[in-house]
């Protein structure tokens, strides 16, 4: 039976910047969500696409992304 290879230092690092950067993108999404203006009539699109990125976990890459007021 073979053993699986153990990941190599630079790797693991790489992986872990990765997760911080998605966790990152998700709170910037969740904080774009909770500050966004709800009152604008004309559009809700940003609204949106912050609600949908924050309640799906696509928020990690939607966070990353202005889409304005």
């Amino acid at each position: 039976m073979r053993k699986l290879k153990s990941v190599s230092g630079f790797s693991s690092i790489v992986i872990a910047v990765l997760y911080l950067l998605m966790i990152i993108g998700y709170l910037m999404c969740v904080y774009k969500f909770v500050t966004c203006d709800f009152s604008n009539k004309t559009s809700y699109k940003a609204e949106v696409i912050y609600g949908v990125g924050t309640f799906t976990g696509l928020g990690c890459i939607v966070g990353w992304i202005d889409l304005g007021e």
